[in-house]
C-alpha cells in the first residue's frame, strides 16, 4: 500500500507490482507458475492451460 492525496485526504491505495515478460500468454487457456507447483484434486482435472514450474506434482481422481 502507498500513501496518496486523494480530495484534500491522505488514502492508502494497493499497488500491483508485475514483472516484465517478453512472452505473451495466449487467450485460450490459464497459466499456472511457480518455483514448486503443487495441485491436488479430489475429481476430473482437465487441463487446458500451462503448468510451468522446477518441481511440478499434479494428482487428481481423474486427469485428462
Amino acid at each position: 500500500m502507498v500513501e496518496q492525496d486523494y480530495q484534500g485526504q491522505k488514502i492508502l491505495v494497493p499497488v500491483v507490482y508485475l514483472a516484465s515478460n517478453l512472452l505473451q500468454l495466449r487467450g485460450n487457456g490459464a497459466l499456472i507458475a511457480g518455483g514448486n507447483v503443487e495441485l491436488n484434486a479430489t475429481n476430473t482435472t482437465s487441463n487446458q492451460g500451462v503448468i510451468a514450474g522446477a518441481d511440478i506434482s499434479v494428482t487428481a481422481g481423474n486427469l485428462l
